[in-house]
C-alpha cells in the first residue's frame, strides 16, 4: 500500500470560473466549491512548484498553461489526485473559453471544430475528475482525526469536480450522462456538510433530473432547496416548471395548477429575474378561462337561407397573407419544452383574426402562440359572393435548439 502521507490534501475555496452558457442551460452561479491544494506533507520541490503555477495559471484564466502544467505534474507523479484534479478543472475552464469562441465566430469551419475542440475536453475533463477518485478511494481513510478530515475535504473536491464535469458533458455533448451526473451529484451531498454547496448540489441535480424528465424527482430536488433557502428564487421557478411538467405529462390539473401558482410567487418575487416576464406572461394565459369561438361553427345552411355567419375553415397555415412566428418564451426553454401548439382562430370578413386561444399543447408556449395567431392576417373568405368570418386552426411548432 502506497503511503498516505505522500497523497494528503486539503480542500480550499478558490475563485470560481464562470461558465459562459445559453440562457436555457446557464446553472445558479455557485459559492465557493471545494478546490484542491497540496498537502504541506509533499516535501516535493517540483511538485509544489508545479501543481502552485497550474493554480497560478487557473486563476489568471491560462488555461493552456494550466492544462500542461498539469499534465507536467501527473507525469512525474501519476497517483498524486491533485494533478488530475486540476487538469480536469482547467479542461473544463477551456471548453467554456473554446465555446464562447464557438458562438461569436462567423465562419462555420471555426465554429465546428471549436464545438468539437470544447467536447473533447469536456470529455477528458470528466476522465481525470472520475481518475482523481479513483485515486483517493484506493487508499484507506486515515485513523488520526487530523488527517481524516482532510483526506474528508480531498475526496469532496474530487466528488465535486466528478459531478461538475459529468453536468458539463451531459448539457454539452451526450445527453445520455444526465443519469450518471445526477448520481455523481447525489453522492457529492452524502458526502458535503456545507449547507451552501449542498444547496447547489441539490439545485443541480434538480436540473439534472428535469433533462432526464423526472419531473418528480426534479421537484423534490428544488423543494430541499427552499426548505433551507425560502428566499431561492432559482429554486423557486425550477419547482414551478417541474410541477408544471409533471402535470402536463401526467395529465394531473392539481400537479398543473399547483406549477402555475408556484409560477405566480416566482414572478411576484424576482422582479428583476430574465424569466419573469415569460413566467407572468404564462401564468396570466393559465388563468384566463377558455373562450370557445362563437356559435354555429360547422352547421349546414338550411334550404334557402341566408350563408351561415361563420364557416368552418380547418387548417388555414397556408391561406395566411402573413403569419408571425411566435418568440420562443425563455420560461419555456428553461423548462425545455418543445412541440406543436395548436391554436383555434376566429377571422372576421376583412382576413383579421379576432379570436384566438391555444386549444393544445405545451402550457408554458400557449401564451405565445395563441399571442402570435392574433396578429396573423388572411385572405377575406366568401361564401356565395358574401365575405364570411371563418374559424379554422394554426399549428406553431416549437424545437429546441
Amino acid at each position: 500500500m502506497r503511503k498516505l502521507i505522500a497523497l494528503l490534501f486539503v480542500s480550499i475555496a478558490s475563485a470560481t470560473i464562470t461558465h459562459s452558457q445559453s440562457p436555457a442551460q446557464r446553472p445558479a452561479a455557485t459559492p465557493n466549491p471545494p478546490r484542491p491544494v497540496l498537502s504541506e506533507a509533499v516535501a516535493d520541490a517540483r511538485l509544489r512548484s508545479l501543481f502552485d503555477a497550474a493554480r497560478d495559471a487557473m486563476l489568471g484564466m491560462r488555461f493552456d498553461e494550466a492544462v500542461r502544467l498539469s499534465d507536467e505534474g501527473i507525469a512525474a507523479a501519476p497517483n498524486q489526485p491533485s494533478f488530475w484534479l486540476n487538469r480536469a478543472d482547467a479542461l473544463s475552464a477551456r471548453a467554456v473559453a473554446t465555446r464562447n469562441r464557438f458562438y461569436r465566430s462567423k465562419d462555420e469551419g471555426e465554429r465546428k471544430s471549436s464545438l468539437e475542440a470544447a467536447r473533447r475536453d469536456l470529455r477528458d475533463a470528466l476522465t481525470a475528475a472520475t481518475r482523481a477518485l479513483a485515486l483517493i478511494d484506493d487508499y484507506k481513510a486515515p485513523e488520526d482525526e487530523a488527517f481524516r478530515a482532510s483526506f474528508q475535504a480531498l475526496r469532496r473536491a474530487a466528488l465535486w469536480q466528478r459531478a461538475q464535469s459529468a453536468m458539463m458533458v451531459s448539457m454539452h455533448v451526450d445527453e445520455s450522462y444526465s443519469s450518471d451526473a445526477v448520481t455523481a451529484f447525489e453522492q457529492y451531498a452524502a458526502a458535503e456538510t456545507d449547507p451552501a454547496m449542498l444547496n447547489v448540489a441539490h439545485r443541480f441535480t434538480g436540473q439534472l433530473r428535469m433533462a432526464t424528465n423526472d419531473f418528480a424527482g426534479a421537484a423534490i430536488e428544488f423543494r430541499k432547496v427552499l426548505d433551507a433557502e425560502p428566499a431561492d428564487v432559482e429554486a423557486m421557478l425550477g419547482e414551478a416548471l417541474a410541477l408544471i411538467d409533471l402535470g402536463h405529462v401526467t395529465g394531473d390539473p392539481a400537479k398543473l395548477r399547483e406549477g402555475f401558482d408556484r409560477l405566480r410567487l416566482f414572478a411576484e418575487k424576482a422582479p428583476a429575474h430574465p424569466a419573469r416576464a415569460s413566467a407572468a406572461q404564462a401564468v396570466d394565459y393559465f388563468n384566463k378561462p377558455a373562450r370557445p369561438i362563437e356559435e354555429g361553427v360547422g352547421e349546414k345552411d338550411a334550404p334557402g337561407a341566408s350563408p351561415r355567419r361563420i364557416v368552418e375553415g380547418g387548417v388555414i397555415n397556408g391561406r395566411a397573407v402573413s403569419k408571425p412566428a411566435p418568440p420562443y418564451p425563455l420560461v419555456a426553454k428553461l423548462a425545455r419544452a418543445k412541440g406543436a401548439v395548436i391554436v383555434r382562430i376566429l377571422v372576421n370578413e376583412q382576413g383579421d383574426v379576432v379570436s384566438a386561444w391555444a386549444a393544445s399543447g405545451h402550457p408554458l408556449l400557449r401564451a405565445a402562440a395563441a399571442e402570435a395567431a392574433s396578429q396573423a392576417k388572411f385572405t377575406p373568405t366568401t361564401l356565395s359572393g358574401r365575405p364570411v368570418k371563418v374559424a379554422g386552426v394554426i399549428t406553431y411548432s416549437f424545437v429546441l435548439q
